[in-house]
């Protein structure tokens, strides 16, 4: 019988929620930095920052973000996961729910953002009032213009929006979560926004400013490479997020590679596999392995618990491999070398990279 497994669902909660939120204070130093919240009847939960907050919590957002993905996967409800760190050690940077904080509800996450940040005023509120639309009259958001939905055409005056070459992107990060990529050509004069699927709406929408931003750097004469590398380490926009000052530049093939890498990792394929093993414990427990369209981790048998145990880990560095945008084998060859992991063991420095015909091929090998 074949050892691949199904694919799992997402294990995260959705960004964001229509109906009412609980939410519970989070804090820093005695100093509110923000709010934890769940949504009632909606699969999702989220942190909202106080933007007036310590530099020491400009973390936050993704200590939070981590911890409520590690919630998700592990089963519990977004409420359960609410109610999960109430008193719990600080965080030096996230911070902590206090044992004694009150749980309250907000009509919306809206609201309650409004009532973290009251002062602030989102600077493209008349810009979205009034239907954004491109120079030429087409739409912004393409679901409401009258033709067939297609591949977003930028003015003229802008970057082209594809290229066929090689291209240089950096991660864009909202709220603690990479909602997509800015990228650059390498050979020509293409530069655009791609939002990753698993972003939804989160995703789509920080992409307007980001193409306001890239008319405004071809306006100035900036090439590509220059526009992509402008906004580096700037503070994070409340729609369209902001590319850390640690982000590393990154490269992909093609615009399409890029575009692959917009979700998680596929888990299977019909193409040439390369794997290492998974020690744990001086013991063979699996296999990480990726293809050139692919990447998981495959459990040996006769590793028992050990190998399924493990099975959480791999999975969950692949996920973040996928939103840093590494193409498969990138994500591979990351944790060569890197300390054991107490669940998740350690691919050893010295251990060589093979490769199988196939997966099935290294199915076989694992249940030898």
């Amino acid at each position: 019988m074949s050892g691949r497994r199904p694919r799992r669902a997402a294990s995260s909660y959705a960004d964001g929620a229509r109906g009412s939120v609980r939410y519970v204070p989070v804090t820093l130093g005695g100093e509110l930095i923000g709010y934890l919240w769940a949504a009632k009847t909606e699969q999702a939960a989220g942190f909202v920052r106080r933007l007036k907050g310590p530099r020491a919590a400009l973390r936050a957002p993704l200590v939070w973000s981590e911890r409520l993905d590690a919630a998700a996967t592990g089963g519990l409800e977004p409420l359960e996961a609410l109610r999960k760190w109430r008193g719990a050690p600080e965080h030096a940077e996230g911070g902590g729910v206090p044992a004694d904080a009150s749980e309250e509800e907000a009509a919306n996450v809206d609201e309650l953002t409004e009532r973290l940040n009251p002062d602030w005023v989102d600077p493209l509120k008349d810009f979205f009032a009034k239907e954004p639309t491109w120079p030429d009259g087409t739409p912004v958001d393409r679901r409401k213009a009258w033709e067939p939905l297609g591949p977003m055409q930028v003015p003229a005056t802008d970057y082209p929006a594809s290229t066929d070459g090689p291209v240089r992107y950096y991660p864009v990060v909202l709220q603690g979560k990479v909602v997509g990529y800015l990228w650059a050509s390498v050979a020509d004069d293409a530069a655009y926004w791609q939002d990753r699927a698993d972003a939804g709406a989160l995703g789509y929408n920080a992409g307007v400013p980001w193409v306001l931003r890239l008319r405004e750097a071809a306006r100035e004469g900036l090439t590509p490479l220059q526009a992509l590398r402008k906004w580096k380490g700037a503070p994070e926009d409340p729609r369209g997020g902001a590319i850390p000052a640690d982000a590393e530049e990154r490269e992909a093939p093609s615009l399409r590679a890029l575009q692959e890498l917009t979700g998680d990792y596929a888990t299977s394929t019909d193409e040439p596999v390369r794997y290492y093993p998974v020690l744990l414990r001086g013991r063979t427990v699996g296999y990480l392995w990726a293809s050139v369209d692919a990447a998981s981790y495959l459990a040996r048998p006769d590793a028992g618990a050990d190998g399924e145990n493990a099975r959480a880990v791999w999975e969950r560095r692949l996920r973040e491999a996928a939103k840093e945008a590494l193409i498969p084998m990138q994500a591979l060859r990351r944790w060569c070398g890197a300390p054991e992991d107490p669940s998740g063991g350690a691919i050893p420095d010295e251990v060589e990279e093979q490769e199988a015909p196939g997966l099935q091929a290294l199915e076989d090998l694992a249940n030898e």
